[in-house]
């Protein structure tokens, strides 16, 4: 595990890869789903941004950048 100030990133083999910002899961690569893999972007209301398994992109309803 990685840590700074503000967050970390965890890497393994059970939970793939995460960032936290403090206890909160805002990014998780990998496993994301009973049969789905992909990569999931949270906000403290949770998912934002997911992909399915065909790489397709699911936005929720806005994203800032």
């Amino acid at each position: 595990m990685l840590k700074n100030e503000d967050g970390s990133v965890k890497i393994s083999s059970d939970e793939d890869i995460q960032v936290f910002e403090g206890e909160e899961e805002r990014i998780k690569i990998g496993r994301i789903g009973d049969e789905l893999y992909g990569i999931r972007i949270s906000n403290n209301s949770g998912a934002v941004m997911e992909t399915d398994n065909n790489g397709d992109l699911w936005l929720k309803s806005r994203l800032s950048v």
